[in-house]
């Protein structure tokens, strides 16, 4: 499952544990931006899942055109998903 960031707190976060296509089909269906928070931060949720632990993201991790995060390590095995971007702190 793809990792994001948490607009709120910075931690990344699985797209399947953190609400985030509820939270993206709640902006389009009310015409605002998607600002996507991890399960702690999602009022709808409010802890944090345990799955793994909380990470901050940090200029190590690049970025997709969908806005998701990749490792360094990974972004070779996935070249048709870039191009890829230095994330911005």
């Amino acid at each position: 499952m793809p990792l994001y960031r948490c607009t709120k707190c910075n931690v990344v976060e699985n797209t399947a544990l953190g609400g985030y296509w509820m939270q993206q089909a709640d902006a389009q269906r009310t015409g605002t931006k998607h600002k996507p928070l991890c399960s702690q931060c999602d009022p709808a949720i409010g802890e944090w899942h345990g799955r793994f632990p909380r990470e901050t993201v940090t200029a190590n991790w690049l970025q997709d055109p969908r806005g998701h995060l990749w490792r360094p390590s990974e972004i070779e095995k996935v070249p048709q998903l870039g191009p890829f971007q230095n994330v911005e702190i």
